[in-house]
């Protein structure tokens, strides 16, 4: 009887435990645990972006730094601009000075001359005596203006030389026994003449070129 006694308040014991109700608190405390897991990658988060943040101020290059790589102003500003060439520079273009001095050269013509052995001696002796050694003379000239004065009376000398041998030349076919082959090869007196004024002008050359 004792022993069904003892049973029947143990059931009751553990009837009663069962029946009580849990409390409050725990269920809150234990749906409220996932949050602050939440809460805590959230400031994670916010803590990794805030020093990427950082970071990206760091590496930003500040107004100083992205001014010192603008390119700056040469001192002096205008001033420092590479000067032009001057406009009295020596010219330096030797093709020019030939150009030219042949253009004077081929005003001598002899095309006019009615015979022709006197024809080709007198381009013989134009192109010996007085083209050949100019040519030679001006060389290397880069500038023709300084020579220029050089040649300035070349033109009416040669044609004064030109014009008197054909008077000779006349005069020596007048005569009788003789014909115009060997009066044309009587030059030496025009020769001369040319030769002279050659040499008037390459030693006028000479001295501008130095």
């Amino acid at each position: 009887m004792r022993s069904l006694l003892v049973l029947f308040a143990a059931l009751c014991l553990v009837g009663f435990v069962l029946a009580k109700p849990i409390p409050e608190d725990d269920t809150e405390a234990t749906t409220e645990e996932p949050k602050s897991e939440d809460a805590a990658e959230q400031t994670t988060a916010e803590d990794a972006g805030g020093s990427d943040g950082e970071k990206n101020d760091d590496e930003k290059p500040s107004d100083d730094a992205a001014s010192n790589d603008q390119p700056r102003d040469v001192e002096g500003g205008e001033d420092g601009k590479e000067s032009p060439k001057t406009e009295g520079e020596a010219k330096n273009d030797p093709q020019e000075t030939y150009n030219k001095v042949i253009e004077l050269l081929d005003q001598i013509k002899v095309d006019n001359v009615e015979n022709g052995y006197e024809r080709s001696e007198l381009t013989s002796d134009l192109q010996t005596y007085l083209r050949n050694p100019i040519v030679d003379a001006i060389g290397t000239v880069g500038d023709f203006s300084k020579i220029a004065d050089c040649f300035k009376s070349m033109g009416d000398e040669a044609k004064k030389a030109i014009e008197e041998e054909l008077k000779a030349f006349k005069e020596c076919t007048d005569k009788k026994e003789s014909d115009a082959y060997q009066c044309s090869k009587n030059h030496s007196t025009v020769q001369g003449k040319i030769a002279k004024i050659s040499s008037t002008i390459n030693s006028c050359v000479v001295s501008k070129r130095a």
